[in-house]
């Protein structure tokens, strides 16, 4: 049985080390913004708008995610003076303005690259958004997450198993366990 649980634990380790890896560097990167350079390439164009989807900000939308610039469609604004919405994937957002009745719109494009899409690969959360990918990652996440818990469960019944560490290793799961505690504590404490 011990070996079985070796096993199990380090396989889910190696399967989880990416995901760990991925989740500390955008979190350094978060906490240490001027470590890095995180400057977004800003690009503009103006695109041809149909006289139908003039009407409608989604489904111009919808034509402009055909045309290439997928992701999801967020912080859609319509008025009389015409329309504004958002694509946004994992490190690129396209803002769209369109003034009514005109032939054309504005578009922004901001590509913030490989550290800007792990950052927001850290922020992305939750099902059913409009792009599969986005829930295959939250399917990925949340097994991650399983697989963690997983691996702690039998860190702890490997670590019981060896009679002559017990003290040690209680040690330090009760410093981890506080340092753990006290963290999350702090992260919720408002300055």
């Amino acid at each position: 049985m011990y070996t079985v649980i070796r096993n199990i634990h380090l396989f889910l380790g190696l399967l989880c080390f990416s995901f760990l890896l991925m989740y500390s560097v955008s979190a350094v990167q978060m906490s240490h913004v001027e470590w890095f350079s995180n400057n977004p390439t800003v690009s503009e164009q103006t695109v041809a708008v149909s006289p139908a989807d003039s009407q409608n900000p989604r489904s111009f939308a919808h034509a402009l995610m055909q045309a290439g610039m997928w992701g999801e469609l967020q912080n859609v604004a319509q008025d009389d003076a015409g329309f504004r919405f958002r694509i946004l994937r994992a490190g690129t957002t396209h803002d769209v303005e369109y003034a009514a009745g005109s032939p054309t719109a504005q578009v922004k494009t901001s590509v913030a690259g490989f550290m800007g899409m792990l950052n927001r690969l850290h922020h992305t959360a939750g099902f059913y958004r409009e792009r599969c990918i986005t829930d295959w990652w939250a399917a990925l996440v949340a097994l991650t997450s399983l697989a963690l818990l997983t691996l702690g469960a039998t860190g702890v019944y490997m670590w019981f198993r060896l009679y002559k560490e017990r003290v040690l290793g209680g040690i330090f799961l009760s410093i981890g366990l506080f340092v753990g505690l006290g963290l999350l504590f702090a992260t919720r404490i408002q300055p």
